[in-house]
């Protein structure tokens, strides 16, 4: 499946996304390796379309349970 980028879009660096969430770019680099953020990865470096931060913002607003919840570990 291939995706063509708008030349209109807003991609975001690694360190932008960490930023806009309020978390580490250690996070945010688990985060896109996991899927839990949609990105791409050219080399070594992830490349984020807004629109996507945004769609989960939308998605998961005023909710009570979020995807973003720390996994808890069971004794």
């Amino acid at each position: 499946m291939s995706t063509i980028i708008n030349s209109n879009e807003e991609i975001l660096t690694l360190a932008e996304v960490a930023t806009l969430l309020k978390i580490s770019q250690i996070t945010a680099r688990r985060w896109c390796k996991s899927g839990k953020i949609p990105a791409i990865k050219i080399g070594n470096h992830y490349r984020i379309r807004r629109q996507d931060i945004d769609k989960l913002f939308d998605k998961y607003a005023f909710r009570d349970t979020t995807i973003f919840e720390p996994k808890t570990h069971q004794a």
